[in-house]
């Protein structure tokens, strides 16, 4: 009888073990990273991120123009160079580029000493970092208002049919529970919204977006555009 009663909490033991174990699996699952599981699945090396950022923000036009140019060279550029295009008073204009990073800035005064500033930036990269990005134009958001922040990544897939990439992207925003799932063929293109509770959402009418991904056929390959919380570029 006292031999039953050891099996039976042994077995009892392992089974919450197993309940644990199965949970964390889970949980784990939930929690990887949503980039790096497309470009896994999809067979895909990134070729080229970036990010559109706007805000408005206190302060000098000119002054916040210079320190995000600077907090971008000392974050990603040291050998950026930067051209200013416009400078009428009300609107200050930035470009800036090397071998690898190119973008511009936009600032706008606006009412007493509020100023709205556009940056729009993107680097060539095999690296699928996106946030990078976003720090090096800011560095300190809490003085920030109405931010809205749009990043992607681009990546060349090793696959031949743009349907079956599609297919492997589906099958990662099921994996997380994903919903919302929307797909619109755009000549040769797919593009896809959802919703994954991730990330910064933006209304689509009465449909939560915070991801949007689109594949696409070129002449050099087919491509993936994973954006969030919708690609911030033509394609």
């Amino acid at each position: 009888m006292k031999y039953n009663k050891l099996i039976f909490c042994f077995a009892l033991l392992m089974f919450i073990s197993l309940i644990f174990i199965c949970g964390h699996s889970i949980k784990a699952e939930l929690d990887q990273d949503i980039f790096s599981e497309i470009l896994k699945y999809s067979h895909s090396n990134v070729v080229q991120t970036g990010v559109n950022i706007s805000f408005v923000k206190s302060g000098n036009y000119k002054s916040i123009s210079r320190n995000i140019i600077k907090n971008i060279k000392g974050s990603i550029g040291s050998n950026l160079c930067d051209k200013i295009t416009s400078d009428d008073g009300l609107e200050y204009c930035v470009e800036f580029k090397n071998s690898n990073i190119s973008g511009y800035l936009e600032a706008n005064r606006l009412d007493g000493n509020e100023v709205k500033v556009d940056v729009a930036l993107q680097e060539k990269t095999s690296n699928n970092d996106i946030n990078s990005l976003e720090e090096a134009v800011i560095s300190n958001k809490s003085n920030c208002n109405r931010l809205q922040c749009y990043k992607y990544l681009k990546a060349k897939s090793k696959m031949k049919n743009v349907y079956n990439i599609d297919e492997k992207v589906k099958k990662v925003l099921n994996s997380i529970r994903a919903e919302n799932i929307k797909t619109v063929k755009l000549n040769k293109n797919l593009s896809t919204t959802a919703y994954t509770k991730k990330f910064n959402y933006i209304q689509d009418g009465n449909r939560k977006v915070d991801f949007n991904y689109s594949v696409c056929k070129y002449e050099t390959g087919n491509f993936i555009i994973v954006g969030t919380p919708i690609i911030p570029i033509t394609y």
